[in-house]
């Protein structure tokens, strides 16, 4: 049983100015968020026979978020209507069971099935309520082949339904800091969002080095998603009138996902204190969106490699992580198309065993201050519109946290 409550307030306040530097309007706006959830998980395994194990769970969810919006132009309260405020609640329940079946000294069969339920309902300002439920049966079937001790063969084929959160129900629009733009919009729900269904096949293997000194994966996802969530960021007219860029999540319709994961974790023979770790993936996805325009994602590419080092005698580990991440391309809607630049991230931490129950961790974030950005395209009429280059210096976070255990 888990109970959690939150509290989010942020405060803007946006000056405008003539051509000839002259105040025109200070315009400060407070969003708040008030929000508690309950969450109560359990599971039971079971030996029915000598090679079924049957395992029994259920999984229930209650969040109910309280989001306020107040603007001020001049120090005049602007009427927000609708956007002043809105109530989101958001339910689940599900009951799962699976069997794992030995079917052979190597072979391991594991069926299973998900019965989920899901309600969201959110109530704005003007009392305008919009309800939602779902009621989904979710199979799913894993098979493994231990062929021998150094290699593993794995396949599955699952459905699963990806309910939409609170945030991304609340239609009270929170305001962007900075200059709103089709970079830097700001960002509202979709109290009418639908949960998204993927199904997922996934064909992998595995291999072990000997005495234990590490393995490697490859795997391969093939993904069916209906109801697709996007992000897509559109005009807005407020009170005012007032037009703004504003983002919100949609379901886009069908989409097509492959990607291929390679993974590796290794200590080497002639210094066992040292572990290597990394990854690699790529993917891509196709929209079946009439309403976007190129309804394709360009390729995704990613990598992490870090390595771990155990000094014994200090009782001292020493450790790091290097994230590169490819550009790519996303309609953000039917004219416009933004571009995130390439980014590479490195990480170090330091731990030091203090007592068997005490340690203090060191963890430098962004050590090279790496910067971010994007740039948005608006291709109106076929031809380049406007160009926006937003940039973003990059941040080093220093970290000093004493941790224990009971």
């Amino acid at each position: 049983v888990t109970l959690q409550s939150e509290n989010e307030s942020k405060n803007t306040t946006l000056d405008t100015f003539d051509a000839a530097g002259a105040l025109l309007n200070t315009t400060r706006t407070r969003n708040s968020s008030d929000g508690i959830e309950l969450r109560l998980t359990g599971k039971r395994s079971l030996p029915l026979a000598p090679t079924h194990l049957a395992t029994f769970g259920l999984e229930a969810r209650h969040k109910d978020v309280q989001d306020k919006k107040r603007q001020t132009v001049n120090g005049t309260a602007s009427p927000l209507g609708a956007q002043a405020s809105a109530e989101s609640q958001e339910q689940l329940f599900a009951l799962w069971a699976q069997d794992e079946w030995q079917l052979a000294e190597r072979h391991l069969f594991t069926p299973g099935l998900r019965l989920q339920a899901t309600h969201s309902a959110v109530t704005d300002a003007l009392d305008s309520s919009v309800k939602n439920n779902h009621l989904a049966w979710l199979p799913s079937l894993h098979y493994l082949w231990q062929a021998n001790p150094s290699w593993n063969f794995r396949s599955s084929v699952a459905i699963t339904d990806k309910p939409a959160g609170v945030r991304d129900l609340s239609p009270v629009v929170v305001t962007t800091t900075g200059t709103n733009s089709l970079s830097n919009p700001d960002r509202g729900g979709n109290p009418a969002l639908a949960p998204e269904r993927t199904a997922t096949l996934q064909l992998g293997v595995e291999h072990f080095l000997p005495q234990k000194r590490g393995s490697a994966g490859l795997n391969l996802f093939v993904r069916q998603i209906d109801d697709r969530v996007q992000r897509i960021t559109t005009l807005e007219t407020f009170p005012g009138p007032d037009t703004r860029y504003v983002e919100r999540p949609a379901n886009a319709g069908q989409a097509h996902e492959t990607s291929v994961v390679v993974d590796f974790k290794t200590k080497l023979a002639s210094l066992p204190a040292l572990t290597l770790h990394g990854n690699a993936s790529t993917s891509r996805l196709t929209l079946e969106d009439t309403a976007l325009s190129s309804r394709q994602e360009s390729p995704r590419h990613s990598g992490n490699l870090g390595f771990d080092y155990d000094h014994t005698p200090w009782k001292l580990t020493l450790g790091g992580n290097l994230s590169l991440s490819s550009s790519f391309s996303r309609d953000v809607n039917s004219s416009v198309q933004q571009t995130q630049r390439a980014r590479q991230q490195l990480d170090l931490y330091a731990l030091k065993k203090l007592d068997r129950k005490l340690s203090l961790r060191l963890t430098i974030d962004n050590v090279t201050r790496a910067d971010q950005g994007n740039d948005t395209r608006d291709l109106s009429g076929g031809r380049l519109a406007s160009l926006e280059e937003d940039r973003s210096r990059g941040v080093r976070s220093v970290f000093l946290s004493l941790e224990g255990k009971l």
